[in-house]
């Protein structure tokens, strides 16, 4: 059982991506001036209509190298993300770990996994990272790390000890 939930969620999240195959694209540009900033760590708020779970540890880390890594709620999953103007795909070859989640954390991540499968654009609105589908439907919605007091993103010389 807990490997068919694992084979599910791991081919909803590679399943975009299984078109992407010029490794050329698969760096984030900045050629365009429509290109939003997108890198760096987001903590997860919204998926679709519904807000996460309380204290969840949803997170999404953007690279400039075209890396994208991440909390999905209870599993980690690594892979690559191409950027070109408000265009946004995730990379063949996305995975995860196979941690078993029940209850609303995993149905939490089964929804965070199937919105970043659809995801066609991105954009920055008043400070949040809004992940949109081809349609334009709302998929994801996330906060800047750094805005985050209680939990800094990286560790810093003083949050270090």
């Amino acid at each position: 059982m807990q490997s068919s939930i694992f084979r599910a969620l791991a081919l909803a999240f590679a399943m975009p991506a299984l078109a992407a195959c010029n490794t050329a694209s698969m760096m984030p540009t900045a050629s365009d001036g429509a290109t939003p900033a997108i890198t760096g760590d987001w903590i997860v708020e919204r998926i679709g209509d519904q807000p996460v779970v309380p204290d969840s540890p949803a997170r999404l880390s953007f690279g400039a190298d075209g890396r994208v890594s991440g909390n999905l709620s209870c599993n980690q999953g690594v892979g690559r993300y191409a950027q070109q103007g408000a265009s946004l795909t995730f990379g063949e070859g996305m995975a995860m770990t196979k941690r078993a989640c029940d209850g609303p954390l995993g149905e939490q991540e089964s929804r965070l996994v199937a919105a970043l499968g659809k995801v066609g654009s991105a954009a920055v609105v008043d400070d949040k990272l809004e992940l949109r589908g081809k349609d334009g439907a709302l998929l994801v919605r996330a906060t800047k790390a750094e805005r985050t007091a209680s939990k800094p993103a990286t560790p810093t010389p003083a949050s270090r000890y």
